[in-house]
């Protein structure tokens, strides 16, 4: 039975995703038969787990996105009697090879311009010869068909299985700086290098996430393992909030666009 008061514990805007995740649970309870979502950030995994927990015991759920440390995942929704299988989250790994470096938002943005959709893509792992995709399986036969290029580049793209994946991949660039506190517009001026003010607009009109959840509180403090995202400029991970200087400043290190 769907509790609607639950949905207070949320975010407006997360609620139909929500509703969404009532709809998976209860086809894995009632038809008794595995579900297997898009793939999901990990906000939204967080949610379905909660869900998963307080709906049914007899429901459990499996994670896949095709490697440990996977960001975004797709999940298998399932009775307690049947047990999932790799095969279980139709994963397609992909390699796109290219003469030029390939930049994880110059990819995002070509297969977006496709015409496909975020929840059918997975993690894309940039390498100094191009990129490794992670998608549904459903898009093999239109992305292979149409994927030519990202931006200017030329590629070529093949299919590979799931142990060559290239997972060792750089996070970030390692960066430091120098900010009066750890405020998330004070934060996002630093970083980005634009103005208070600027940071101030972006995320009063929920630009930002902070842990993959919209913040729209400029005077949200974050703290070291913060993930922050802010649309347009990229993201970072808060690393290290070292000791206070002589005039209060906070000197911090972070890793830009993860």
């Amino acid at each position: 039975m769907r509790d609607y008061q639950f949905l207070a514990h949320f975010r407006k805007e997360e609620h139909a995703f929500i509703e969404r995740c009532f709809d998976w649970i209860y086809q894995a309870s009632v038809r008794h038969q595995e579900v297997v979502t898009p793939f999901l950030d990990p906000r939204e995994q967080y949610i379905l787990g909660t869900l998963v927990r307080r709906e049914h015991r007899d429901i459990l759920m499996a994670i896949d996105g095709g490697y440990g440390t996977a960001e975004r995942c797709r999940v298998c929704i399932y009775p307690n009697y049947i047990l999932p299988n790799e095969q279980s989250f139709s994963l397609l790994f992909l390699r796109m090879t290219s003469e030029s470096t390939l930049e994880h938002r110059e990819v995002l943005g070509s297969i977006l311009g496709l015409g496909i959709q975020r929840h059918m893509l997975g993690d894309i792992l940039p390498n100094s010869d191009g990129a490794d995709l992670i998608l549904a399986k459903e898009m093999k036969d239109y992305v292979m068909g149409t994927l030519t290029k990202v931006g200017r580049k030329g590629i070529i793209i093949s299919e590979i299985v799931r142990d060559q994946l290239w997972t060792d991949h750089q996070a970030g660039i390692e960066q430091h700086t120098i900010v009066s506190s750890l405020r998330l517009d004070t934060i996002i001026a630093a970083v980005c290098r634009i103005s208070r003010s600027k940071s101030v607009d972006l995320v009063r009109l929920g630009k930002c996430k902070v842990n993959w959840q919209k913040i729209d509180r400029p005077d949200y403090f974050v703290t070291t393992g913060d993930v922050i995202s802010v649309r347009g400029y990229g993201r970072i991970r808060l690393m290290e909030v070292r000791e206070s200087t002589k005039k209060g400043k906070l000197p911090i290190r972070y890793l830009r666009n993860l």
